[in-house]
Parts: structure tokens; sequence; C-alpha cells
């Protein structure tokens, strides 16, 4: 049995490795109790920052989902965008279940998967891309589930590469489309609101990391998604003029 399934199959605590907020300790309320003021109200506001983002996760992409399907347009996007953005956060959730960390730092990584496998099928519908077809949607879906499996059976050995394997896809994700805007002028169909969701959400994930999760993969995780969503919303910002223009020709 791998270590992964070994980690999922166990109680939470008897990871000593994998405790909230402190590593070594069977009991993290025994630390609550012995914080000072400060450590306390840390904790506590980490918490809670923590909650609201995957509160506010839940429709994160909801202004991303509505503008394609009023426009019944998914100009200016990349389809491989979403297909990454999939693969970023199947391996994310697979080792912070693995390692029973709080749902309070990760919980948006479930949302926005699901979030992600809407956008992917909207593409395909609205596409007017003759490349981008039926074929092409059964054969990477079938290529996701192989790499949830993958993720799942990986050696004991190789764990410590899972954090490393989700921030490269979420890397990918960001990277086409941050050079599709700059090859064409424009940021088409994306919405300011769903990337400064995505921004403030990797901005408050490192503070969150450092309060609750002692492991710097998922905090190189997050601090690489969060230079990524910053560059794609300045791009929106920088291009806002421009993108209004296309938009309004392809109404026409």
């Amino acid at each position: 049995m791998t270590t992964v399934q070994q980690l999922c199959l166990s109680s939470p605590c008897d990871e000593t490795e994998t405790l909230v907020l402190k590593t070594g300790m069977k009991n993290p309320f025994v630390y609550l109790f012995s914080m000072n003021g400060l450590e306390f109200l840390s904790y506590m506001l980490s918490k809670i920052m923590g909650y609201l983002i995957v509160l506010g996760s839940v429709v994160m992409k909801l202004p991303q989902i509505l503008a394609i399907v009023r426009s019944r347009s998914v100009i200016g996007l990349n389809v491989y965008s979403f297909y990454f953005e999939c693969a970023e956060n199947i391996p994310a959730v697979i080792y912070n279940i693995a390692h029973h960390y709080p749902f309070s730092t990760y919980g948006e990584c479930v949302m926005i998967l699901v979030q992600a496998i809407i956008l992917v099928l909207l593409y395909h519908r609205y596409t007017t891309n003759p490349d981008v077809g039926k074929a092409m949607l059964v054969r990477n879906s079938l290529l996701l589930v192989a790499f949830s499996c993958f993720i799942y059976f990986l050696p004991s050995s190789m764990q410590s590469i899972v954090p490393l394997i989700s921030t490269a896809f979420g890397m990918s994700a960001r990277i086409p489309q941050i050079i599709t805007n700059f090859k064409q002028g424009h940021t088409g169909q994306l919405s300011l609101a769903s990337w400064s969701f995505s921004l403030a959400g990797s901005a408050v994930r490192i503070f969150t990391t450092l309060m609750e999760v002692p492991d710097k993969l998922i905090l190189f995780m997050f601090g690489s998604g969060f230079l990524c969503n910053l560059t794609l919303v300045l791009q929106i910002l920088y291009y806002w003029k421009e993108t209004n223009s296309v938009l309004k020709l392809s109404k026409k």
C-alpha cells in the first residue's frame, strides 16, 4: 500500500507530521490554550480567512462562467488553460486530503476544480474552433482520470513532488493565457472579478499556509499562483479599452 493510501486510511490523530498549526502534537487544542493573545488572534484570523476563501471560491469562477453563457462566446480564451487548471487542483486536493490538512487550508481547490470542469465543458459547447472537438474532450478527460490515479498511487519516496506537480500545472494553466493576451493585444472574455478574487485568494493562502501548514512546498505552490494571478489582473486592466472594442465588434 502506498503512502498516499495509508495516509488517506489512517486517523488524523495518528499522523504527528500533519497536525493543525504545530507538528509533533497529537492534540492541537493543547497548543491553543498555551498561546498568548497575539498568537491566538493570528490563528483565529487565519481560520476565518481560510473559510471565507473556501466559501468565496464556490462562486469564484461564476463571473467567467456567466460571461461565456451570456455571450455564447469563448473569444480570447485558451482551452488548455482550463484543462491545466483541472490538472493543477487534482494533485493539490489529493495531497492535502492524504496529509489530513484542515479543509480551511485547501477547500477552494475542490471548488475551483469543479468550476474548471464546467468551464472546459462550456468551451467545447461554444467554441467555433474546428480543432477543439469531442475527440479532444474525451481524450483529455481520460488523461485527467489517469493522472488522478497516478497521483493517488504515487510511491512514498516521491510524495514530495506532488505540490511541485500542482505548481507546474498551475503555471501551465496561466502562462498560455498570459501569452495569448500579449499576442492578441486584448484579454477577451477573461473576467476581472474572477481573477481579482483569485489574486486575493492566493495572497490569503500564503498567510494561512504560514500560520497553519508548515509545508514549504505548499507555500511555493500558492506563491507562484499569486504571481501568475497578479500578471493576469494587470493584463486585464492594461488591455481594458482594447478588449471592450474587440468584444463590441464580435457582437455585431
